[in-house]
């Protein structure tokens, strides 16, 4: 389906500006496409997901429509991380073993009159 599926970006051209597409549209990727019609797509946060429902979604269906591409419903999901190296980085940094545990900060540093100090209270896992 992966032709199919750039028929349809490339009509989405047609129905948006080039900064819309570029930023929301672009990295939106066909998943499925079940018997039923439901047709599956996936964005890479649910930020994009909530922005093409609340503002592209007539612009999705008018690309899929001039793309003769049948379904009777779309679902939008967030595409699941690939790059393991980014979860595994994730990973290492919050088991960093040189933590010392909480840190207290002074306001000294940037007045000449202390006015309060705070005290961090993140503690990893």
């Amino acid at each position: 389906m992966p032709n199919e599926w750039q028929t349809v970006l490339d009509e989405l051209k047609n129905f948006v500006s080039d900064m819309v597409f570029r930023t929301y549209l672009t990295n939106l990727k066909f998943q499925s496409l079940d018997e039923n019609g439901l047709l599956t797509i996936s964005a890479p946060t649910i930020f994009v997901i909530n922005q093409v429902e609340k503002k592209y979604m007539d612009a999705l269906k008018d690309a899929l429509e001039a793309a003769d591409f049948g379904y009777a419903d779309i679902k939008l999901i967030v595409e699941k991380a690939s790059n393991k190296s980014v979860v595994k980085k994730a990973e290492e940094v919050r088991s960093t073993p040189d933590y010392s545990g909480p840190r207290t900060y002074s306001t000294e540093d940037y007045n000449s009159t202390p006015i309060q100090e705070a005290t961090s209270t993140f503690t990893p896992k």
